[in-house]
Formats: structure tokens, C-alpha cells, sequence
């Protein structure tokens, strides 16, 4: 399905590897305006990253995101990218979201829910480009992290 390499969009948005999920990223916009987080800080009102995310499975291993602003997911290239997220926090059940050519192309996670971004996909040399937008703005000590293993052991 899709035409490009992982490593043609790494090198042409000059992606990272991403230190908490597989994939890449990059930060392409953080506003100047600033606003009050949920925390009671100051910080940015917007930013915006690319990521490229390469194939990976539903496991016990997968990791889950939680942050403390409301987080955008915007589909651009590659495989449908699948949403996994958590709306009751007493809950590990499930709802799925299909972001790509043939579905919905964006997609907002409420705010302080668990929630990963997979490429489901059996070619190995597939991916899915997304953007990210976060509002109030992105800050890496907002983000939690824990396995899909770790959720539903606490939840049980």
C-alpha cells in the first residue's frame, strides 16, 4: 500500500527514535501562546508533532499513554493506523477507532485516558504517519506510561 520507506520519512522530516513507543517523531509546532494546564502550570496552548509508527501487535507488552491535555491523532500516509483507548479509568475495557484512506482521518483522545497507536499490519515494511496535535501543549512530565500487561492487573 504504501509507496514510501519508513526510512524515506525519517530522513525527510528528520524523525527521532521515539523514547517511550516504536516509532519516530518530531516536534514541528509549539505556540507561543501560553495557557494554564489542568495542572496549574504555565505552558504552551498548542503543539504539534509528526510520528511515524512502524508495525506492531495488541499485547500484554504494548505500551498505553496518558496525558494530561486533550490529544488529537491526525491520519496523513501509509496503513490505517488502529486506536486503542480507555474512556472509564475503573475500566481495561476496549473501544477501537480506524484512522486511514478508507475510514475517519482524525481522531480526538479525551483528556487523562489510557491510549495507545498501532500499525496493525502484516507488512513488514509498512507504517503509518500521523500527526499530533496537544492542547494545552505537550510536556513529556504530563506523560504516563505503562503496559497493557500493567492496566489490566490493576484493574482486576
Amino acid at each position: 500500500m504504501s509507496a514510501k520507506s519508513v526510512q524515506f520519512w525519517v530522513d525527510k522530516f528528520q524523525l527521532s527514535a521515539h523514547p517511550h513507543a516504536k516509532g519516530y517523531y518530531r516536534e514541528t509546532f509549539r505556540d507561543s501562546a501560553q495557557v494554564q494546564s489542568s495542572k496549574g502550570d504555565t505552558r504552551s496552548a498548542s503543539t504539534l508533532i509528526y510520528f511515524l509508527h512502524v508495525p506492531e501487535q495488541l499485547d500484554n507488552l504494548t505500551t498505553f499513554f496518558r496525558v494530561q491535555s486533550t490529544e488529537m491523532i491526525h491520519w496523513y500516509q501509509g496503513e490505517p493506523l488502529t486506536l486503542y483507548y480507555m474512556p472509564d479509568t475503573n475500566s481495561t475495557e476496549l473501544e477501537k477507532v480506524v484512522l486511514g484512506p478508507d475510514d475517519q482521518f482524525h481522531f480526538c483522545f479525551p483528556r487523562q485516558c489510557w491510549f495507545t497507536r498501532l500499525c496493525l499490519t502484516d507488512n513488514k515494511e509498512g507504517f503509518s504517519l500521523v500527526g499530533a496535535t496537544v492542547a494545552p501543549g505537550f510536556d513529556f512530565s504530563d506523560l504516563e506510561t505503562r503496559t497493557y500487561g500493567e492496566l489490566k492487573e490493576n484493574c482486576l
